[in-house]
């Protein structure tokens, strides 16, 4: 098999053109990418601090409250929160039993 030297000069000059066709598309497309990631983590960032204020800014509230009742109040109608009424347990004792046990 004898070599020749203008197929194998072809050949080495298709794979350096397509390398020089993808290597700057992968190049762009990981640039793009990895901007709307850096652009994703911003953003979350932002949510975290207001977040973070508004933690704060409910627990300077709490802090505030004084009784019971103004926490109820203020958990009704700022944080949209049900206070459910106690539940009572009534309970029947039958004396013949008592008497029987006796």
């Amino acid at each position: 098999m004898s070599k020749n030297p203008a197929r194998l000069k072809k050949i080495v000059l298709t794979i350096l053109f397509f390398a020089a066709i993808s290597f700057p598309i992968i190049g762009i497309t990981i640039k793009n990418y990895t901007t709307h990631l850096l652009d994703e983590i911003k953003k979350k960032r932002t949510r975290e601090i207001t977040l973070i204020n508004q933690n704060k800014i409910y627990i300077n509230k709490l802090k505030r409250l004084r009784s019971a009742a103004r926490l109820k109040e203020y958990a009704a109608s700022e944080l949209n929160m049900y206070n459910p009424e106690p539940e009572t347990l009534s309970i029947i004792i039958n004396k013949q039993f008592l008497n029987n046990a006796e």
